[in-house]
């Protein structure tokens, strides 16, 4: 599956030589690649599906098969065509549309923990306090839930990353004839029917009106006590507690990595799951050392040049490509 899938992602890289859409031999390899593709995935799903109702005649609460794809087929009964390509449509969502933006995410933050010591030991000493000498892996098998709740502060890194360096974006079409408006800042009103509506991450979650003068550092402390990157539907309101006013707590709408409501993103969850596991096994491994294009600035020495604020200087900045 996965070897397909490497080759399918081949077809859709433009050298520049001729246009992809002009490109007769490819578009064929695309389709002949996303056919074989659907058929793995297809004959993953019907090998499980097997298993699943073999299982479900002996299973308890606490053997019970808790993956997504046993979740999605526990109420299917005949695995028929339709149901299976529904079903193998919605596995390829999950295996692969979270790809790029996971890689993304672990990169930014590789970098990140890379510039700033003081966020790196903080990380370490948390990973210590909740792992210890044992793996990460074994611990977090055993006590899956437990382990989670407390990483807070890997958590509030994550966050963090996603608000500066945002992976993805989301687009609505305003239908027409629903006299949809928007309001601008001097107060004007704007009827945008039949219009695309892009929300520009970077900015909604760099505005300093929300995150003051810091809107652009790298500063995971600010979610502390707010860590949670889960899909939560409370407004603004809800989502403080009594003894919060607004002052204290950034709006709800101002964070919105995987976007809000019943549009947001149903990967979340696992992209949560992915960064924060990967972050605990590879961190008290690992050291990063970027180099080229946004390398740390030394001394005559060799040693990090850093600023003010405790950050490592870089050379340039990053940017993705």
């Amino acid at each position: 599956m996965v070897r397909i899938y490497r080759n399918l992602n081949r077809t859709f890289h433009d050298t520049g030589r001729i246009w992809l859409w002009l490109n007769i031999p490819v578009r064929i390899k695309r389709v002949i690649y996303s056919y074989q593709l659907d058929l793995a995935i297809k004959k993953c799903i019907r090998e499980k599906f097997v298993e699943i109702k073999a299982a479900q005649k002996t299973e308890t609460k606490q053997t019970k098969d808790r993956s997504i794809l046993s979740l999605a087929l526990q109420d299917t009964d005949i695995l028929d065509d339709h149901t299976l390509q529904v079903t193998a449509d919605q596995v390829k969502s999950f295996l692969f549309a979270g790809h790029d933006t996971t890689s993304i995410l672990l990169q930014r933050l590789f970098y990140a923990f890379s510039l700033h010591p003081k966020v790196l030991a903080t990380l370490r000493a948390e990973l210590d306090t909740v792992f210890g000498d044992s793996d990460p892996q074994h611990v977090f098998l055993a006590h899956p839930d437990e382990t989670l709740r407390k990483l807070t502060y890997t958590s509030a890194c994550i966050k963090e990353a996603l608000r500066l360096w945002p992976p993805a974006a989301t687009a609505r079409m305003a239908p027409p004839g629903t006299g949809f408006k928007v309001r601008t800042a001097n107060g004007d009103e704007i009827c945008l029917d039949g219009t695309i509506l892009y929300s520009c991450h970077y900015l909604i979650q760099r505005d300093p009106a929300v995150y003051g003068e810091t809107a652009n550092e790298f500063i995971p402390e600010r979610w502390i006590g707010d860590s949670d990157t889960s899909s939560r539907t409370q407004t603004d309101g809800q989502a403080q507690t009594e003894t919060e006013t607004s002052a204290d707590k950034i709006p709800v709408s101002a964070w919105r990595a995987f976007e809000r409501g019943p549009r947001s993103c149903i990967g979340q969850e696992l992209a949560n799951l992915e960064a924060r596991v990967i972050l605990a096994c590879v961190m008290g491994r690992f050291d990063f050392e970027k180099v080229g294009v946004g390398e740390v600035e030394v001394d005559e020495e060799g040693r990090p040049v850093v600023d003010a604020k405790g950050v490592y200087k870089t050379r340039s900045e990053l940017f993705n490509v």
